[in-house]
């Protein structure tokens, strides 16, 4: 880059040259992003960081973004079940 401002476009370009250099399949950029922030969730990562880290403005919109999988719902009630037997 040359210092300017990384516009959409030429954003869209670098990220579609970089998945076609390693080789993977085209994945859309916001699938990317909504992968992240589950990944962080389901390893634990504070709400509030991963907004930051997300560059969300609001917590809401990071809870738009993460999606936790049943795997990690079921691991999340096992570890409180002792509490209730």
């Amino acid at each position: 880059m040359d210092g300017k401002d990384l516009t959409p476009a030429t954003f869209q370009t670098l990220y579609d040259k970089f998945l076609e250099e390693i080789r993977v399949e085209y994945k859309c950029f916001r699938t990317t992003r909504h992968t992240y922030a589950s990944n962080l969730a389901e390893n634990g990562t504070n709400f509030k960081a991963i907004k930051k880290l997300a560059g969300h403005s609001a917590i809401g919109m990071t809870e738009e973004y993460v999606h936790i999988s049943v795997e990690a719902l079921q691991r999340e009630t096992e570890s409180i079940a002792h509490l209730y037997v």
